[in-house]
């Protein structure tokens, strides 16, 4: 609840340095709302405000797509603000190179992660379905890994990551502009997949 209470207080903060009206602590935890519906339904000058924290707000929690993917803070990325829906990931950031262009995202619910997926692979011709691992430990599975050729004929690399934490699902999607699956895979293990 101490949590609770100071995150909403940073909140109410931002809001009144901006000159907005501040609820009350006491109207904000009764109204069983948290800190994430309430930026949702924020004035446009705060949403465009917290929005300038990229890559997504967080409201102090780290930044596990950064933290895991080495690639992801190249300024080469940027992040994906928009979620057109719920069943969207968390956060996302999106990397564009010569080689491929990566999206890397974090998803709260890992089951909303596989049916997404799951979609994407959906009348695409899936060459390889299998599990990926540490150089280091190949015994032990990381996540899964799909590589298909998509209806425009490109080569994409779809794979997950069992992090063990609650609520931090990652995943990763990797594509060519031309249909060169293995040249996609050479450039998946060397850089599009290290990681911290």
């Amino acid at each position: 609840m101490r949590f609770k209470a100071l995150t909403i207080a940073t909140f109410g903060a931002i809001l009144w340095i901006t000159g907005c009206k501040v609820p009350s602590t006491e109207q904000i935890i009764n109204t069983g709302l948290d800190v994430i519906t309430i930026y949702q339904y924020a004035e446009p000058f705060i949403t465009a405000a917290v929005e300038e924290l990229k890559p997504t707000p967080t409201f102090g929690i780290s930044h596990p797509i950064k933290d895991y993917f080495v690639l992801a803070s190249s300024p080469n990325c940027d992040a994906i603000i928009d979620r057109f829906d719920n069943f969207d990931p968390f956060q996302s950031i999106i990397c564009s190179f010569t080689d491929a262009t990566v999206r890397y995202d974090n998803w709260f619910i890992v089951t909303t992660m596989e049916e997404f997926h799951k979609e994407v692979l959906a009348g695409t011709s899936v060459t390889k379905n299998t599990t990926w691992s540490d150089n280091g430990s190949p015994e032990v599975p990381r996540g899964y890994f799909y590589e298909f050729i998509d209806s425009d004929g490109t080569a994409n690399i779809v794979w997950t990551v069992n992090t063990g934490l609650p609520f931090v699902h990652l995943s990763g999607w990797a594509k060519r502009a031309d249909s060169n699956q293995e040249a996609l895979y050479d450039w998946w293990t060397v850089t599009g997949s290290n990681h911290n």
